[in-house]
């Protein structure tokens, strides 16, 4: 009895690994074939198509940690007819979720030919040239392991358009400003979707896109002086383009309650004495404080019986190089100025 009972398991066993890859997805043998472009498919999952490839291809490991084949694996073939750019697009899936092009199974660690992977938004392999008659496996799979937004399995949708080079969006822009505060006039062609960063996010590259300004045509004003780097991506159904150009803020002064009041700091960058001056604060004290960009008070200091002016220097000499927040703090009013360390 005891050896029908194993035997039994053993074949449940079996038939549930046969079943899993029998699954259309599940494996290169089973690829879905997508015969023809425009190709879009809606509520597609990773849950029944098993983790039946790991992590050999050389683009599975991410910067964080996150190892991208290691989740439930869906497999799609593709043979173009021809020599064409095409765009892969994932939508309504996860930040774990990763899009591989490869010449050969996924389980081949010299075909990987394109990769998504760590995408703050919808993840998309854009303007992907690919060779007429050359067949080709689309994997859609995910990382387990990612912090904070790992996954096994992953439910997507997905859309593989060919287009030609003047499909395309062309990305650019112009602006007007007075003192900091900027307007931008979107002049791109064939975009359909914008996002802008403007370079004082205050989160670093490229989690600053998680902050990104959708507006086609935004105003944007910059709370301090500096030289900041303002980018533009312009989407439409077949791709991105993303143009990018620095504008410097000179002389401008951060406003406090009334607007004749103000606080500066110099030079910014700075690398060992910032300068620090107000003018037409009256307080009896106040608090004056510095933080980094992720929050982290790295100096304080009280102030008191400020008549007028205040006139005064820090030594940040010994401070790491980044991005850093001056605090003024009354008890009717506050000043914040952004500044660099170089």
């Amino acid at each position: 009895m005891r050896k029908i009972y194993i035997s039994l398991m053993f074949l449940c066993v079996f038939l549930n690994f046969s079943l899993v890859n029998a699954q259309t997805g599940a494996t290169c043998a089973t690829a879905q074939v997508i015969a023809s472009l425009p190709f879009s498919q809606t509520g597609m999952s990773t849950a029944s198509s098993g983790d039946n490839y790991d992590n050999t291809l050389p683009c599975s490991s991410g910067t964080y940690g996150g190892n991208y084949l290691a989740g439930n694996d869906y497999v799609f073939s593709f043979t173009p007819s021809s020599n064409q750019p095409i765009t892969i697009t994932l939508t309504n899936t996860g930040q774990a979720a990763a899009i591989f092009v490869t010449t050969a199974c996924p389980d081949v660690a010299a075909s990987c030919v394109a990769y998504s992977i760590e995408s703050a938004t919808a993840h998309s392999i854009s303007n992907l040239n690919v060779t007429g008659g050359t067949l080709y496996y689309i994997t859609i799979s995910s990382s387990p392991t990612l912090p904070f937004f790992g996954a096994q399995t992953i439910s997507f949708d997905i859309s593989i358009v060919g287009c030609s080079t003047s499909d395309l969006p062309n990305a650019s822009f112009t602006y007007t400003n007075t003192g900091a505060a900027y307007n931008f006039t979107n002049t791109s062609t064939g975009g359909t979707s914008y996002e802008w960063v403007f370079g004082d996010e205050t989160l670093p590259p490229p989690y600053n896109w998680y902050q990104a300004d959708t507006n086609a045509n935004p105003s944007h004003t910059y709370a301090g002086d500096g030289t900041y780097l303002v980018q533009m991506v312009a989407t439409n159904s077949c791709g991105t383009d993303t143009v990018s150009q620095s504008i410097t803020v000179v002389g401008t002064a951060v406003s406090g309650i009334g607007g004749h009041k103000s606080l500066v700091c110099y030079p910014n960058p700075v690398s060992d004495l910032l300068n620090i001056t107000s003018d037409n604060l009256v307080f009896d004290k106040a608090g004056l404080s510095i933080v980094n960009i992720l929050g982290c008070e790295i100096y304080n200091e009280t102030l008191s019986d400020i008549s007028c002016n205040l006139t005064k220097q820090i030594n940040l000499k010994n401070l790491a190089k980044g991005v850093y927040y001056l605090k003024l703090q009354t008890d009717k009013e506050s000043f914040i100025h952004k500044f660099n360390v170089e």
